[in-house]
């Protein structure tokens, strides 16, 4: 009796620890979560010959005392072809390089616009921290944002010409906020490297891969 016990309770585990570790794979392939159209997630419903993936990089060059280069933070697509349907897109990023962005699958004809993004301009100090709890140093800073929109006869096209991978390119932005140039330090490879995690798993995995291996040769 022992043992038939003992063995049902080892079968639950498996059958619970299989479907935990295809949960999680499945949570961990998909972009859905971090690119929004119109506000709504990703559902692996686009034909591959009908849309595209927009991807690339957004930086702008930091101001501060640091030389690194800073990603662009929740920049913000419009579609604005008239004879297709208004659409925005919040594209996603990578957490290691914030500056990548990618999006869902968009239709074929679509061109869009830089509508707006965040750049931070400054601290705020909300008080000495309640660690310190002695009112004269560490206080709790959060970061101001300001929402920029970009004059629109300024803002980067980017035309969605045929179905597939798009990628738009790499830009930075200048130190005053005014102007989008190319950036050459990053690449289409290193942009693909980074997508082909986000789409594991898709109908669009294979054919990121195969755009790679065309790449590296």
């Amino acid at each position: 009796m022992a043992n038939l016990v003992m063995g049902k309770i080892r079968l639950f585990l498996i059958v619970f620890v299989t479907f935990l570790l295809l949960s999680i794979a499945g949570c961990a392939s998909t972009p859905k979560e971090t690119s929004k159209i119109n506000g709504t997630s990703w559902e692996e419903k686009s034909n591959l010959q009908e849309s595209a993936i927009l991807f690339g990089f957004f930086s702008k060059v930091n101001i501060g005392l640091s030389s690194k280069d800073l990603p662009i933070e929740k920049i913000e697509f419009v579609q604005i072809n008239p004879d297709m349907a208004p659409m925005f897109i919040r594209p996603g990023n990578d957490k290691k390089d914030r500056s990548m962005n990618y999006t869902q699958p968009v239709p074929v004809g679509a061109v869009f616009k830089i509508a707006s993004w965040d750049d931070k301009i400054g601290m705020i100090d909300y008080g000495p921290s309640a660690a310190l709890g002695d009112g004269t140093a560490g206080g709790a800073f959060s970061p101001i944002y300001s929402r920029i929109y970009p004059p629109f006869d300024l803002s980067i096209n980017i035309s969605v010409s045929k179905p597939g991978l798009h990628y738009y390119g790499s830009y930075i932005l200048d130190k005053d906020r005014e102007i989008f140039t190319i950036d050459k330090k990053k690449t289409e490879l290193d942009a693909l490297k980074i997508l082909v995690k986000k789409y594991k798993n898709t109908s669009w995995e294979n054919m990121i891969i195969e755009r790679i291996k065309e790449l590296e040769k």
